[in-house]
């Protein structure tokens, strides 16, 4: 499997993941769980963005993705992390529209 091919499948799994732990509601205890504990976390846990952030970082760190090549691995670092999370909300945003209302709550 090609390198973008590879990408685009972490993309998708990271955008399905981030998802089912911000909406599904296997994950409602947990979250208001994380809520009880803090505001700021419970805020961000519960929208499929912020979440998708840390999926993409969590990741990142196992896979080690690496879509650019410069001088700088750190700059290489944070252009694939951004362009991970950018296809991670699509797929996000995709799965949500297709399955509004039936498989999440709101």
């Amino acid at each position: 499997m090609t390198l973008y091919m590879e990408f685009l499948v972490l993309a998708l799994c990271n955008g399905a993941v981030a998802l089912t732990l911000s909406k599904a509601t296997i994950f409602r205890s947990m979250r208001k769980w994380v809520f009880s504990k803090s505001d700021f976390l419970g805020e961000l846990i519960q929208c499929p963005y912020c979440t998708g952030h840390w999926v993409a970082l969590f990741s990142m760190l196992i896979w080690h993705p690496r879509l650019t090549h410069c001088r700088f691995i750190l700059v290489d670092w944070i252009a694939t992390g951004f362009a991970l999370v950018a296809l991670s909300a699509i797929t996000s945003a995709i799965i949500f529209r297709l399955f509004a209302g039936s498989h999440s709550e709101e």
